[in-house]
């Protein structure tokens, strides 16, 4: 193999390794943004967008939901995404510019990405080697059901994930200036990036300290030195207070708090399961993660990528952080704030390390005869067939059938990217073609702009979520009081935005405090007219259980419920008969209380 970066261990810059010629790099980056839009896809107002939306739609109109008490009573602390949503709102451009966002960061992530293989002294192939490695662990997802890019969308916690990995890039490289300042932006756009941030710094300056300065700063005085890490140190912890500030005035108020065997249950092994539960995480995910792990160490030890210590010490913070995590707000629980502090959101960046690492052992020609690994990797699209044959044929009603049932369009396209890369990496001519990258870059955009609403892994969740769900929500929108309150069924995400009305409780909007989730068990457990601790154990089963027993429940209860808490409309997935209708569409009815003889709207 060709180590052409290799060679300039003594310089490991960005601007050295520009000699490897941009028409070089475009294709392979061509064909890792391909495989990343293909797993990931692109939505808008749907999942997450459904809690991050509503501050800023608030912002923007501040009559709206006036009534709600999720909106108007727990934290809401993503201050720097809520401006700059709300400027978006008010200039009517909020969907479009989060498209061209969430694009941008998709390049990003993945100019980010290269950047960091040729720092680590791997070339082109050895980067679409590790985006290959990574994908094919679990469609990139990282311990806690992390992702770069969470949920599909333009996300505060997805600016951050990507902000950090430059950062992370930056240190090792030995640019400490632009690496904070990248720490800086992820801790501006989401508190736990910004702890991260914080924790990171001091550590990292102190081990580098201990095994001496890069040859950059060789030339700087201890004391400048010094200085100069607390004045950039300083610079994080300015961009995160925003972050911080709110968070910590409500966690060191004097309320009431859940006692911590309470809130475990509740926020853990109820609510965030697949987040918080390492215990409850099956055996593949475990398995994704650590599989790349002892192949990395090796190319360490053969010293096979350059920056070896300062890439050691990255991948080992990210992964000290996944075991304090997994010990003390995992098999045990020993505080509220750990557990809050979502530490295995980081392990995406372990994992990342992790494959870059495996991808320089896999091309490393001391190691691993080139013909045989040109033969593994020309066996893994093949693999990937006839893995998804067993599983759709041999087992046909399990979880794993169902999954690839309903994403067999963009597994399939994951395989053909697969084909093009493995053949870019067993193949690859050291002259360039760049008709060949506008083929792609073609190819790429065609893909996304034709079949953007059919990419995307989805893991069915029982949700109202439907064409006919949304129509509800416009109809309530547009002929219901701007101050109206309804009971919707729980297990459903649409509302609050799609209606800009309020509700008294679902399921997706939890608070983050102890202080705040008393109450949101009362309302769920009134509404359900059950204990919570009746739900199954696991997100999209108590999803499912939850529909059901909304289905299940008497007229009479729903509307005590709804004079408990002032709320004038119901809806529901089954028709009410002895309730007039004000609205129905399909499956769905929208019950007015207050009209005794409503004007029936059916479509």
């Amino acid at each position: 193999m060709k180590r052409h970066a290799a060679l300039q261990m003594s310089n490991p810059t960005a601007s050295s390794h520009t000699a490897q010629g941009l028409s070089r790099l475009l294709l392979p980056l061509l064909l890792g943004i391909a495989i990343t839009l293909v797993l990931r896809g692109y939505q808008f107002g749907g999942g997450n967008h459904t809690v991050y939306l509503i501050e800023p739609l608030r912002e923007v109109h501040p009559e709206l939901l006036a009534n709600d008490w999720w909106t108007t009573h727990t934290l809401q602390y993503h201050v720097a995404f809520n401006k700059l949503t709300a400027t978006l709102m008010r200039a009517g451009i909020v969907e479009p510019a989060f498209l061209i966002l969430y694009l941008s960061l998709v390049v990003l992530l993945h100019v980010a990405w290269i950047r960091l293989s040729l720092i680590l002294g791997l070339d082109a192939r050895g980067y679409l080697l590790s985006v290959l490695l990574y994908y094919l662990s679990a469609g990139g997802t990282g311990l806690g059901s992390y992702q770069f890019l969470q949920d599909s969308s333009f996300l505060p916690g997805n600016v951050a994930n990507v902000a950090l990995l430059w950062g992370i890039g930056f240190w090792i490289e030995g640019r400490i200036g632009p690496a904070a300042a990248a720490m800086a932006v992820a801790s501006l756009f989401h508190l736990n990036h910004a702890l991260i941030a914080l924790a990171f710094w001091p550590t990292g300056f102190i081990f580098h300290r201990w095994h001496g300065r890069p040859a950059r700063e060789e030339n700087t005085t201890p004391t400048a030195s010094i200085t100069r890490a607390i004045l950039w140190f300083g610079l994080i912890l300015l961009f995160a207070l925003p972050s911080i500030l709110p968070a910590a005035r409500l966690a060191l108020a004097h309320v009431p708090k859940m006692p911590l065997r309470d809130f475990v249950n509740l926020y853990v092994h109820l609510r965030h399961p697949h987040h918080y539960d390492p215990l409850s995480w099956p055996a593949a995910l475990w398995i994704s993660f650590l599989w790349p792990i002892p192949l990395a160490i090796i190319a360490y030890r053969r010293r096979t990528i350059a920056a070896p210590v300062r890439a050691a010490f990255a991948f080992t913070f990210f992964l000290a952080l996944q075991l304090i995590a997994l010990l003390f707000a995992g098999v045990i629980f020993v505080s509220e704030p750990l557990i809050q502090m979502s530490l295995f959101r980081s392990s995406i960046y372990a994992k990342l390390l992790s494959c870059i690492g495996a991808a320089a052992f896999l091309l490393d020609p001391g190691i691993m005869a080139r013909q045989n690994v040109r033969r593994a990797l020309i066996a893994l699209p093949l693999a990937a067939i006839l893995g998804l044959v067993a599983i759709r044929f041999a087992r046909p009603s399990s979880t794993a059938a169902a999954f690839v049932g309903a994403n067999l369009g963009p597994l399939l396209l994951f395989i053909a990217i697969m084909v093009a890369g493995v053949t870019y990496i067993c193949f690859r001519q050291d002259v360039p073609k760049p008709r060949a990258d506008h083929r792609v870059a073609a190819g790429l955009i065609l893909l996304f702009a034709l079949f953007r609403n059919y990419l995307g892994l989805q893991i069915a969740i029982a949700h109202d979520g439907g064409r006919a769900y949304l129509e509800v929500c416009h109809w309530a929108r547009d002929h219901t009081p701007i101050d109206a309150l309804f009971i919707v069924p729980p297990n459903e995400q649409l509302f609050r935005y799609h209606a800009q009305r309020a509700i008294v409780v679902n399921f997706k909007n939890v608070p983050q405090l102890s202080s705040e989730m008393a109450e949101w068990q009362k309302r769920l457990e009134a509404v359900l007219d059950q204990p919570l601790t009746n739900l199954p154990k696991r997100f999209d089963l108590a999803h499912a259980a939850i529909a059901a027993r909304y289905d299940a429940l008497r007229t009479e209860h729903l509307t005590a419920v709804a004079r408990q808490y002032g709320a004038r409309y119901v809806i529901t997935a089954r028709p009410l008969p002895t309730l007039h209708a004000a609205f129905e569409k399909d499956a769905y009815h929208l019950y007015d209380l207050d009209t005794k003889e409503p004007k029936l709207e059916t479509h």
